[in-house]
């Protein structure tokens, strides 16, 4: 047998890799939904977290893509960790807690049906103070930033179909 053959035959044999993701419905572009919550930039940086896992699936599509994956960013919580007394005895906290919570869907392009929904995901990160403190607004932009962009993952890993932990 010719090694051109040998390749073509063992190019159609229908195996795939294991951890590949050929979505029938894709490659998918990401469009922004509402933004309920008053941050543009973590609505800007969930969009980008789901590129970029969109990306490493290999399922990223650009506008003209078959289906399109609508981001909602619904709200963003901020709340202090590890509260200490500060010297004229004014409570400190030693880290800030920024969670996101959001949505996605997937239509179709060109169709108003939602073939897919993740419903509400959450996503946190936490931001510890160093021995300089940093001003709150900038711990807050930091840890707001990181769960953002989580956030984006986890809801194209969701619409996707991969477990996540803590999932059954």
């Amino acid at each position: 047998m010719r090694p051109a053959a040998a390749l073509l035959l063992l190019a159609s044999c229908g195996y795939q890799p294991v951890h590949s993701v050929r979505d029938p419905l894709g490659p998918f572009a990401v469009v922004a939904g509402p933004v309920h919550a008053p941050d543009a930039a973590l609505a800007a940086e969930v969009a980008a977290g789901a590129r970029a896992e969109l990306a490493r699936a290999g399922e990223l599509g650009d506008r003209g893509a078959p289906a399109a994956l609508e981001i909602e960013l619904l709200r963003v919580d901020e709340t202090s960790e590890g509260i200490a007394l500060a010297s004229p005895g004014l409570p400190l906290a030693r880290a800030v807690r920024v969670a996101a919570l959001g949505r996605a869907r997937l239509r179709r392009t060109g169709s108003a049906a939602v073939e897919r929904d993740t419903g509400d995901v959450r996503a946190s990160e936490a931001v510890a103070r160093g021995a300089a403190a940093a001003p709150g607004l900038v711990l807050r932009d930091e840890a707001g930033r990181a769960a953002a962009r989580r956030l984006g993952e986890v809801l194209v890993r969701r619409l996707l179909g991969f477990a996540e932990p803590g999932e059954p």
